[in-house]
């Protein structure tokens, strides 16, 4: 079920500024364990998580400026936390798995006004865009894992039910010590269907016939 030569994958999943980073790996028997969690940080307290909020109180050239600011330092900061992360999972790890909206990959961030919904929408794909170009950077293969429906994709790649899926989710947080919420669980599932491989190419959703 398991590739031999992906044995650790990092699940990532994106929230505004910052995000949640699970590094999971397969052990001998099968058997999942963390190597990693982390909460990462896509700016420095100069500049503003909710770009596009701020951006509307601006002109147009000096919202694009700050949008493109932004972007491009949680870019840079995502790139540098995996690097590091990937350095420290060791050679094992090949792939990551991130959480995004259902659809096509991560764009970079437009400038266009809009609605206040489609502030929190675009602030959104912003930092999983980042959180994108940080896989690739890594040269790690990409796993996009559509967040409404991971649980249930995830169940039928992984040839599961939902209630043991959840117990094992549950479970590879056991010992850890706190956080191991729906945020690092999340995250870790992203990892988890990386590492069994369920997408059929970097950079595409995921596709469910994959893991069987």
């Amino acid at each position: 079920m398991y590739h031999q030569s992906m044995a650790t994958a990092l699940g990532l999943r994106a929230f505004t500024g910052w995000a949640v980073a699970v590094a999971v790996k397969v052990e001998e028997g099968g058997l999942l364990r963390v190597v990693e969690r982390e909460r990462v940080g896509l700016l420095p307290p100069t500049l503003p998580a909710q770009v596009y909020h701020v951006a509307q109180r601006l002109g147009p050239r000096e919202a694009r400026q700050l949008i493109e600011d932004v972007a491009a330092e949680a870019c840079s900061a995502a790139e540098a936390a995996i690097r590091d992360l990937a350095g420290r999972a060791g050679d094992g790890l090949a792939a990551a798995g991130l959480i995004v909206k259902r659809g096509p990959p991560p764009h970079p961030p437009t400038h266009a006004r809009m609605s206040h919904t489609g502030w929190h929408a675009a602030e959104g794909e912003l930092y999983r865009y980042a959180l994108l170009r940080g896989i690739e950077a890594a040269a790690l293969n990409a796993t996009l894992v559509p967040e409404v429906e991971a649980r249930d994709l995830a169940a039928a790649a992984l040839d599961l039910r939902m209630h043991e899926l959840n117990v094992r989710l549950s479970a590879m947080g056991a010992g850890l010590g706190p956080p191991w919420t729906d945020r690092e669980k999340m995250a870790a599932l992203a990892g988890w269907l990386a590492l069994v491989g369920a997408a059929g190419s970097q950079g595409r959703a995921l596709d469910t016939r994959g893991g069987r």
